[in-house]
């Protein structure tokens, strides 16, 4: 089988969709995801075919895993369904120095550890007191607010994004929100996981990114919480407003130009949450490595590989053209030449993980120029299976908690009812997904990685 075989086009009445997907994956995509991918191609001037990664199912307006660009010199819109609730919702890897052996037995010392350093849970207030002043440095300078604090890791600083964000832009209602909880996790599917190198696929680029079997690595997975949540709504609601201009396919789709006031106001405060979600994941990886050096001894080991996000939209030349890029669960993946890349990755390409679901494995792989087709993009991961609800009433038939722990998992969650939610099964297979989107020439497996021990909300 070639490249071809693992891309699939939809015409549409009024546009078209390339899905990247084999044949198992393409039957498995639930047809709500499907119209909201044609109600998405028949945008105003948006470029045609809209990509759809191999991990797609439905969401707000646009489905989870949609790619959707617009180019700058033709009237560009934007859409904060596009974008949805968790504004720059991301995962960051980083390795340490130790290895299996090394933390065998203390597994659960460190959870409890991390459950305690790192709120977690929907709603769960932050041990950070910042007052409304900081808080706006926040949305403007993002991590930048973090290292002159020293709540973060300065030597991280060239690997991560400032984004021209503005607070007024931002309403009083998020900026409560948002003022509780920096340096929180959240609920549903976000989690941090302590991992171990399981298998290595590339040794040449793991060597390069210091990585070996056995190593042990963590994956936080996190957004911008309540701040983005109430920006979302916020700027949703100003758009609906405007729904009998612009007739949108669906409700869920309400957009504005993007030079209008209400399209450059959501433009902004869509930057300032994106500011707010690094500075998160940045604070809860130096709480971690704060755990991991009162349990043994030392931190300096912990490395930043890769902090990418899967909802946003950003600005992005692509052949010496300009577009608007809504990325809606799907990964920023930047291969060598393409954008301005840290010193350390500029021949290499930014690193891309690719979470699995919290019984199996995740794996970290390396973009390639083909990607230029999804306009830089890669599936965010293994993509529900089946709903919330299903999952509940499944679980009741097995012993999640067992099973985890037959397969060298530990587990601990703020909501008794996030086990069965976030159970294994609940998921796609991370393998299938990484296998089309491989076979596809999107991006190269690096390594895969097994959880060891998991926080969630």
């Amino acid at each position: 089988m070639n490249e071809k075989d693992y891309i699939r086009t939809l015409k549409f009445q009024k546009g078209e969709a390339e899905i990247y997907a084999d044949n198992e994956l393409f039957s498995s995509f639930e047809t709500s995801a499907l119209k909201q991918l044609e109600n998405v191609s028949s945008l105003p001037n948006i470029e045609l075919p809209v990509k759809a990664m191999p991990d797609l199912h439905c969401g707000y307006g646009f489905p989870i895993g949609c790619v959707a660009a617009f180019d700058l010199n033709k009237e560009p819109i934007i859409s904060p369904g596009g974008i949805g609730y968790d504004i720059n919702c991301g995962v960051r890897f980083l390795k340490t120095d130790l290895e299996v052996k090394d933390i065998k037995g203390k597994e659960s010392k460190i959870l409890s550890e991390l459950f305690s350093a790192v709120p977690c849970g929907a709603g769960k207030e932050s041990k950070l007191k910042i007052s409304f002043h900081d808080l706006k440095k926040i949305l403007e300078t993002g991590v930048d607010w973090v290292f002159e604090k020293q709540l973060g890791d300065f030597k991280n600083k060239d690997f991560l994004e400032v984004f021209e964000g503005q607070y007024q832009s931002v309403s009083k209602k998020a900026l409560e929100r948002g003022s509780r909880q920096l340096g929180t996790l959240g609920g549903g599917n976000h989690f941090l996981e302590i991992q171990k190198v399981e298998e290595i696929f590339d040794k040449e680029a793991a060597d390069f990114l210091g990585l070996r079997k056995d190593l042990i690595s963590v994956c936080i997975h996190t957004g911008s919480r309540g701040l983005g949540h109430q920006i979302c709504c916020d700027w949703l609601e100003e758009m609906r407003k405007d729904s009998n201009k612009y007739r949108p396919p669906d409700s869920q789709l309400s957009y504005a130009p993007l030079n209008s006031l209400k399209g450059a106001g959501y433009f902004s405060a869509m930057n300032a949450a994106a500011n707010f979600a690094a500075a998160n994941r940045e604070i809860i990886s130096y709480q971690t490595a704060k755990v991991f050096e009162k349990i043994f001894g030392k931190s300096d080991g912990f490395s930043l590989i890769t902090d990418i996000s899967h909802n946003m939209a950003k600005i992005e030349k692509i052949k010496e053209k300009k577009f608007l890029i809504h990325r809606k669960g799907a990964a920023c993946s930047y291969p060598y030449g393409s954008v301005s890349l840290p010193q350390k990755y500029q021949t290499f390409g930014f690193p891309v993980i690719v979470p699995g679901d919290m019984g199996r494995y995740s794996f970290l792989c390396k973009p390639l120029i083909n990607c230029e087709k999804t306009f830089y993009s890669c599936p965010h991961g293994a993509g529900r299976a089946i709903s919330r609800t299903k999952a509940l009433k499944e679980s009741k038939k097995r012993d999640i908690r067992k099973e985890l722990a037959e397969s060298g998992v530990f587990f601990k969650a703020e909501n008794s009812d996030t086990l069965a939610e976030e159970m294994p099964y609940a998921y796609k297979d991370a393998q299938k997904i990484v296998s089309v989107t491989e076979n596809a020439g999107l991006a190269s497996k690096i390594a895969k990685l097994k959880p060891l021990a998991v926080i969630k909300g």
